[in-house]
């Protein structure tokens, strides 16, 4: 239709066409065009998203037919303004609403690795699986905002050829406006956007790298390294939020003021926040508490997970994360079984029976604990394993076995070990493991109630043997006495 009206202008401008027949194939043209256009609305509402959108439909059928009939009457200008238009902003919003899915299935794409090329982008840049790419949500503000806003422009030229209203559009975009007598200008706040999730982006790729490739070389500890990185995420997002800040032309004046009124408020009702926040750069700082090392923190015993800027998460034995504030981990006491070394010690108590040869028991169990491979022995740094003679308990006589093992993460396992390979010893060299024995003697109470059970027969006892015997006549039985009513 484009086509066969291109040729027709041409043919009216070469003074092939004369007017009535231009305008009356400028009518055809026109009505075959409208009726393309409601035909593929109509093929759109089998979509999903389009079927109940009938009246939105029938809005612009309605504009499309107003058009045709106010040509017919004479104003072509103005069906020539509608028909396009609409047409043209249809046209638009279907291109920019096709970008921006292919965008966000771009986005969601490099967020999952579906294909070789994202998976070798996100090891480029440092991530695992199942992490997300650090500022992906900025980028894709930043996007949607330039399509939807150059579609905005497109459509206004398209409705405004004169371009009066899309100069004025165009300057308070560039320019600005004052609100309250703070002037905001959108092309500023657009590109302090952008540039923020550029310099997000950049950081989360440095601290990948940082991670996994530049300080891997070094002779750092991994739990210096993860405390370096991490302080240099905060430090980068911090610079970004400055530089994103200057581009959007705000003064840092005024930032002073707000840090003042800031300041107020901490002092009122953010002091938890502002002492967990110094408590997480003390610990990224000293690192009393390492990313894997093993804690105890008042009730909650568990493995640290993640140490963060506010709180360190801690997952316990039974696969529960507790969060915990950084304050109580500075002001508070913490166990920390791993912090210099993985070294622990096991202890184990025992009993044996009476009798039993101590110094053959002592030899045993010294025996069983230098037999671990767990168990450290023969080291000048550590003591070697001992055997302590406690106590003679009420029903044996009570030892304690103590080693060093080589990790203490693996305690319970080895005293578990231990146990059996004592008891196993234990029976094979006669050594009896005693359970508790106890005389329960009753005293009053068990007497008092013989006696009471007692007194009934020694009473029917007696009345037998004080009763003259009745001669009985034999053939008859005896009867029973008369009551006393009789």
């Amino acid at each position: 239709m484009v086509l066969f009206r291109w040729v027709v202008q041409g043919l009216h401008a070469e003074g092939l066409l004369d007017d009535t027949m231009y305008n009356l194939t400028r009518h055809i043209v026109g009505v075959a065009w409208v009726l393309n256009v409601i035909w593929v609305l109509w093929l759109l509402r089998r979509l999903d998203g389009w079927r109940d959108r009938w009246a939105l439909t029938a809005v612009i059928c309605l504009a499309l037919f107003g058009s045709l009939v106010a040509a017919w009457i004479g104003y072509m200008s103005l069906g020539a303004l509608v028909i396009t238009g609409v047409t043209y902003s249809l046209l638009l919003v279907g291109l920019t609403l096709i970008l921006s899915q292919v965008v966000s299935d771009f986005f969601d794409g490099l967020d999952a690795g579906r294909y070789p090329w994202q998976k070798a982008l996100r090891r480029s840049i440092g991530l695992k699986d199942g992490d997300y790419v650090p500022g992906l949500g900025w980028l894709r503000l930043v996007v949607n905002l330039v399509l939807w806003i150059g579609a905005t422009q497109l459509l206004l030229l398209v409705w405004d050829p004169n371009e009066s209203i899309t100069g004025d559009v165009l300057r308070y975009f560039t320019e600005g406006f004052q609100v309250g007598g703070v002037n905001i200008v959108p092309a500023q706040l657009l590109w302090a956007i952008l540039i923020f999730a550029a310099l997000l982006t950049l950081t989360g790729w440095l601290k990948g790298r940082l991670n996994s490739k530049w300080l891997v070389k070094t002779r750092m500890a991994p739990s210096a390294r993860e405390a370096l990185v991490t302080t240099f995420g905060y430090v980068s997002v911090g610079i970004a939020i400055i530089v994103a800040l200057s581009f959007a032309g705000i003064k840092f004046a005024n930032l002073a003021i707000i840090a003042g009124a800031l300041s107020v408020g901490i002092g009122f009702g953010l002091q938890n926040i502002v002492n967990n926040f110094v408590s997480g750069i003390i610990m990224l700082v000293e690192r009393p508490v390492r990313n894997g090392d093993w804690i105890v923190v008042g009730s909650t015993e568990g493995y640290v997970q993640r140490i963060s800027i506010r709180t360190t998460t801690i997952r316990t034995f039974d696969r529960a994360d507790v969060i915990v504030p950084n304050s109580d981990l500075i002001s508070g006491q913490v166990t920390n079984w791993t912090l210099g070394n993985t070294f622990g010690r096991a202890k184990l108590q025992v009993g044996v029976a009476y009798g039993s040869d101590v110094e053959t028991v002592i030899a045993t169990l010294l025996e069983v604990a230098k037999k671990h491979p767990s168990v450290i022995s023969g080291n000048s740094r550590l003591p070697d394993p001992y055997v302590l003679f406690l106590d003679f308990g009420d029903s044996s006589l009570d030892f304690e076995l103590r080693a060093i093992i080589r990790d203490v993460n693996y305690r319970l396992h080895v005293i578990s070990d231990l146990r059996r390979a004592i008891n196993a010893e234990f029976k094979e060299r006669g050594i009896e493991i005693p359970f508790p024995q106890r005389d329960i003697n009753f005293r009053d109470p068990l007497q008092i109630q013989r006696k009471s059970e007692e007194a009934p027969e020694a009473r029917e006892r007696a009345n037998l043997s004080k009763a003259p015997e009745s001669p009985r006549t034999p053939g008859v039985s005896d009867m029973p006495d008369a009551p006393d009513n009789e």
